[in-house]
């Protein structure tokens, strides 16, 4: 049935949400690679890069950015960028690729 596909779908995402957060390159890449939506939303709005970047996922980050550039300029419910969420722990990363 369809809501049995929704609450699988669900659960992946929930897996490359931690996947995502806890910096884990070759199961995001995995995830990615396999078919999963790079544009898939939370329930905030937020893309995997805002995931990423509040939670400081430096290396998962620069791979989400190199995959879908324009991941950087989509907005959440509050209208807050991957920019505007951004952890410090990003912030050097990101001016190292700017460069």
């Amino acid at each position: 049935s369809y809501r049995a596909l929704e609450i699988a779908l669900d659960a992946y995402f929930e897996k490359l949400i931690k996947a995502v957060e806890q910096d884990d390159m070759s199961q995001t890449a995995h995830m990615i690679k396999t078919g999963f939506p790079i544009t898939m939303r939370d329930s905030q709005g937020n893309n995997l890069l805002h995931r990423a970047a509040q939670a400081g996922s430096s290396n998962v980050f620069k791979y989400l950015l190199k995959e879908n550039s324009k991941l950087i300029t989509h907005q959440n419910k509050q209208r807050l960028t991957p920019l505007d969420v951004m952890h410090d722990n990003i912030k050097p990363l990101l001016l190292s690729l700017l460069q």
